[in-house]
């Protein structure tokens, strides 16, 4: 496991070094605040609740899977740990807080649809061509301060001008490092052409189309489990309410999109016995396409 750590390290770019470095600078600065380090640990404490903890759990199990089957298929590799590491931080555990995005019926053409963006190639070439390790800790902060900025204008309109200022800033560095891949891609072509090159780029892709069923049971799940509390609230005979799940369960299953209009429908009803429950079941799937 060591070696693994060790390995891991070694194989960062200066890029991914000049990140771990700064967060574990921001990590002293924070425990070294008294003030801070309280609320700091309470986020922490936060963070890892029970039921984010399961969520982690059954993530970690289903990726070790995902993983299991690229190496037996002779596509995931150990050499590829460094990558998907950087995938699970900055995509898998993103989707998983915006599980929600699910609900919307054109999710997995969107999220695959993302993923073959032009965008991506240019994430690809810009990072495959990185600055010596002290350029890369000045850069580090500036995009950060940038992007928050970006953010926090982004919150009021009042700041509508100096937001289109910085998406102009930002707009001109990416020009400038976009430039600088293709610079370095028409100069020295046969490093860009690699399998390795290849295997980082497709990689990523791979996983997010792989990762996504999860996604959508998780919002499933929360779906169901957030019908079901709405449930309790207007339907107060036990034998009913029991009686409305698993109708609804039977009904709608596997269907995310469907059991969320049927949610939105049932705003405007209320169940008196089982036969009204059966009535407004049959009568929403008949009029849904």
């Amino acid at each position: 496991m060591l070696e693994l750590v060790i390995s891991f390290f070694q194989k960062l770019s200066n890029r991914e070094a000049a990140v771990a470095i700064w967060i574990l600078v921001a990590l002293i600065w924070v425990l070294s605040q008294h003030k801070i380090r309280k609320y700091f640990f309470l986020v922490i404490k936060a963070f890892f609740a029970w039921k984010l903890a399961i969520s982690y759990l059954l993530m970690f199990s289903y990726i070790a899977l995902m993983l299991l089957l690229l190496h037996s298929l002779g596509i995931w590799r150990l050499t590829h740990f460094t990558n998907t590491v950087l995938w699970f931080v900055c995509v898998a555990f993103v989707m998983l807080f915006e599980y929600s995005k699910t609900n919307d019926e054109s999710f997995f053409k969107n999220a695959i649809k993302d993923n073959l963006k032009i965008l991506i190639i240019l994430e690809f070439l810009i990072n495959l061509y990185i600055f010596s390790l002290w350029i890369e800790l000045l850069l580090v902060p500036f995009f950060f301060i940038l992007g928050g900025m970006i953010a926090i204008a982004e919150t009021d309109k009042k700041y509508e001008i100096v937001q289109k200022f910085l998406n102009y800033v930002m707009a001109i560095v990416g020009v400038v490092f976009t430039s600088y891949a293709l610079y370095m891609v028409a100069f020295d072509f046969k490093k860009f052409v690699t399998l390795e090159n290849f295997e980082n780029f497709f990689l990523p892709i791979l996983l997010t189309i792989m990762f996504l069923p999860f996604i959508y049971f998780v919002a499933l799940y929360a779906s169901y489990e957030t019908l079901f509390l709405r449930f309790s609230f207007f339907v107060k005979d036990s034998s009913l309410l029991s009686y409305v799940k698993k109708k609804t369960l039977f009904a709608f299953g596997l269907n995310l999109w469907n059991l969320n209009k049927w949610a939105k429908h049932i705003n405007t009803l209320r169940f008196m016995d089982e036969k009204g429950v059966d009535e407004a079941i049959r009568a929403f799937k008949s009029a849904t396409p």
